[in-house]
């Protein structure tokens, strides 16, 4: 009774701070899911994978392992009734490459009460790496940590392009049938009618110029790691992709993680994250690793 009534409360906080009221998969602000997950648990976040009312999926940590490999640490808030087989928080240790998508889970610590408190225990998944399935939570931290899938990406557009067909406009009524009128007898003719002139027809407005579309601003990674691989990558990457063009010159991106500084080759300026995806499908056939990175801001 206790943990049941402990569900309870944890799922209407959910629904009253984040406004999260609603049939399942409807989706939840990343930025409130994270600022209730810090602020209710003290558990900061890096990456949000997936915040929907019946489960909370964050990454906690994302460590890549060059040139294309990531050690992930993602924690899960399951908001669905008590289940004995499925415990309300949980914390995950992938390993995950980006290339193929392949992964394999090393570690599961479970929780016998939400936000990693209460009872623990520790299991340790099969050492083999295979593919996550379609629309499960290890696909949803694939796709946080590597981006949309190309299935993914088809989907989407499929969707977009069936959205932008119009409905079939609606057939007129027919016409009410007039009643019966006896023929009227043509009036007498006019003795004289002034011929007037033709209308004058104005000419047709020109069409506005279209707008010059706007650069993309979807990028894609192909490394990640120390500043002289990073510049030995750039250097050879003329020669390597002479056969793959992209929307523009490949440049060494500075930043930090965990205190460290990382240095990622990335290009940008591709119009959409399927254009970047054809790219790095090209990109890896040619020997390349490449991936689509989560967009930020967009």
């Amino acid at each position: 009774m206790r943990a049941s009534l402990a569900v309870v409360l944890v799922t209407a906080q959910m629904v009253g701070v984040l406004a999260a009221s609603g049939a399942r998969g409807q989706t939840i602000d990343p930025d409130k899911a994270k600022d209730w997950l810090e602020r209710t648990y003290g558990i900061k976040t890096e990456r949000v994978a997936e915040a929907t009312p019946d489960e909370l999926v964050i990454l906690r940590t994302v460590e890549p392992r060059p040139p294309s490999d990531f050690h992930v640490i993602a924690h899960f808030e399951t908001f669905t009734p008590p289940d004995p087989l499925t415990p309300p928080s949980s914390d995950r240790e992938y390993l995950i490459n980006c290339p193929s998508r392949r992964f394999h889970v090393d570690r599961i610590e479970s929780f016998s009460e939400h936000g990693a408190r209460g009872a623990q225990s520790t299991s340790y998944g099969p050492n083999v790496w295979g593919l996550a399935v379609p629309a499960s939570p290890d696909e949803g931290v694939i796709s946080a940590v590597c981006g949309p899938s190309a299935a993914a990406i088809a989907l989407q557009a499929a969707r977009q392009a069936a959205a932008a067909i119009p409905d079939p406009a609606p057939l007129p009524a027919p016409a009410p049938k007039a009643a019966v009128q006896a023929r009227p007898r043509p009036p007498a003719p006019p003795a004289a009618q002034e011929r007037k002139p033709p209308p004058t027809i104005p000419p047709a407005a020109k069409p506005a110029p279209k707008p010059a579309p706007e650069t993309g601003s979807t990028r894609v990674q192909l490394f990640a790691g120390d500043k002289t691989s990073a510049q030995h990558l750039v250097d050879g990457l003329p020669a390597r992709l002479a056969a793959v063009k992209g929307p523009g010159k490949p440049e060494i991106v500075a930043g930090a993680l965990y205190g460290r500084p990382i240095y990622r080759v990335q290009i940008t300026g591709f119009a959409s994250p399927a254009d970047a995806a054809r790219f790095c499908s090209a990109a890896r056939a040619a020997g390349q690793d490449c991936f689509v990175p989560p967009q930020m801001g967009r």
